[in-house]
C-alpha cells in the first residue's frame, strides 16, 4: 500500500497545521473578493486583495474585481481579521489564519 502524497499547496505564511478535505474552490468569471473586510480595517491586507486579484486574474485570464460593502455578502471569498495590525511589522507578530472552503448554495 502507498502512502497518499499530499497535494502541493502555495500558502504563505506556511501553517503548523494543514487537514485537506474534500472541497474545491471554483475560480471563475463568478468568483468574488469582498472588498468590505469584517472584523478590522486593515490598509494592508486591502492591499493584499488588491494585489491577490490582478495577479489570479493575470493566471486565469478572467477579469476579477473585488465586491464593495453593499454586495459583499455575495461574495465568494470573504477575509475576517480578528486583531488590528500594528503600523510596523515586528517580529514575533501573530501571521496566524484559517482557511476555510465551506458548500455553499448553488455551488
Amino acid at each position: 500500500m502507498k502512502a497518499q502524497a499530499q497535494p502541493q499547496l502555495n500558502l504563505m505564511p506556511w501553517p503548523s497545521n494543514v487537514e485537506v478535505g474534500s472541497g474545491q474552490l471554483r475560480i471563475d468569471e463568478s468568483f468574488s473578493i469582498s472588498q468590505d473586510i469584517h472584523g478590522y480595517g486593515d490598509p494592508r491586507l486591502s492591499g493584499a486583495v488588491n494585489r491577490f486579484l490582478r495577479q489570479l486574474s493575470r493566471q486565469t485570464g478572467i477579469p476579477l474585481r473585488p465586491i464593495d460593502a453593499p454586495n459583499s455578502a455575495r461574495a465568494t471569498f470573504s477575509v475576517s481579521i480578528q486583531h488590528p495590525s500594528k503600523d510596523v511589522d515586528e517580529l514575533g507578530e501573530d501571521e496566524s489564519y484559517v482557511l476555510q472552503i465551506a458548500p455553499s448554495a448553488g455551488v
